[in-house]
Formats: C-alpha cells, structure tokens, sequence
C-alpha cells in the first residue's frame, strides 16, 4: 500500500498540489498499476526476438500533415515574454 509520506513526495517531485481525496484517488490508481507490472514480471520475456513480433505492414504511414501556426500556439499561452511561452520553473535553483 502507498502510504502518506510515499504520496507526499511523490506530490513534491512531481509539483502537484493534491486535495485529500484526488490524494487517496490517486494512490489507489497507483496501487493498481504497481499490481499490474507486478503481474507483467511475471511473464517470460528474456528469449523473445521483438523484430519478429513486429511487421512493417502493421504500422501506420508516416505522413506528414499541418500544425498549429505560432500564432494560434501563442494565442493558449497564460504569459508570453519576448513571443516565447513563458513556463513555471520545474527544478529549484540552488546557491553554490
């Protein structure tokens, strides 16, 4: 089970800001998923040739197509500065 201080740091390393309950939610979904790759370990993968399992004809082409302009991008943005996206800071500057 995930418990509280595994939630806490999981919140501070990722910059989430959790309500009790979205907490609890997600350690729940979170359970889930460790159970899941518990039952993935299971299985025998060492011997598998993946180039076999795959065959071209099965992917998709890769076409290229049109995007966002920069304007339609710039147009979502919260805070522009100098026409680039201005984004929160992810890691802390520390003094030296």
């Amino acid at each position: 089970m995930i418990d509280r201080e595994t939630m806490r740091s999981l919140q501070m390393l990722s910059k989430l800001k959790l309500e009790p309950q979205e907490e609890e939610e997600l350690a729940s979904q979170l359970e889930q998923i460790l159970e899941y790759f518990e039952l993935l370990a299971g299985y025998k993968t060492v011997d598998t040739d993946l180039k076999m399992a795959l065959d071209p004809d099965d992917l998709r082409p890769d076409v290229p197509e049109s995007s966002f302009t920069r304007e339609t991008l710039q147009s979502f943005a919260v805070e522009l500065q100098d026409g680039h996206l201005v984004v929160p800071r992810i890691l802390e500057k520390h003094d030296e």
